[in-house]
């Protein structure tokens, strides 16, 4: 087992999650599910958001949005997400060799199944908060992420239009 990274210490109400970067090659494996998962939905999202009406200098955030725009953002998240991929992905992201819980008055455990059936059920919008935090440990965030693996946004923000 890798045994090396800096912990990450990630507080999500009572409890103190303990992150640990994963091994590099399993990182790069994983890197290459998220993309194909999720690279297609960051076009969408990109295109617009920097497409027509793109406004430089605004953050993408600032951005305005049209209807023809998040349409084409629904569809790109429902051909390429669905329940299993969703499932795969969780499984590989809260991997227990890499994460460990401190739970009110108990001594850090690695996170088990059990213990994220004891700490998600009825709450898997946490869960999915504590995936994006696995990536922030060992991919930046989506921002470097998605960056590196398309240009920067600042980039497609000066391209120029046809």
């Amino acid at each position: 087992m890798f045994t090396g990274g800096q912990i990450h210490e990630y507080p999500q109400g009572d409890n103190t999650f303990y992150l640990r970067p994963m091994d590099p090659f399993l990182s790069i494996n994983l890197l290459g599910e998220l993309t194909k998962t999720l690279s297609p939905i960051a076009g969408k999202a990109s295109s617009a958001v920097l497409g027509e009406g793109g406004k430089e200098g605004k953050s993408i955030f600032e951005q305005e949005l049209n209807a023809r725009s998040i349409e084409g953002i629904f569809t790109a998240i429902a051909e390429n997400v669905d329940g299993p991929k969703i499932e795969s992905l969780m499984k590989k992201l809260l991997n227990e060799q890499y994460i460990s819980v401190k739970m009110p008055g108990q001594e850090p455990v690695r996170l088990t199944r059990e213990a994220i059936a004891e700490l998600f059920t009825g709450n898997p919008q946490n869960m999915l908060l504590l995936a994006l935090e696995v990536i922030k440990v060992n991919y930046g965030g989506f921002t470097r992420l998605f960056g590196s693996l398309s240009g920067s946004v600042q980039g497609l923000l000066k391209r120029e239009k046809p």
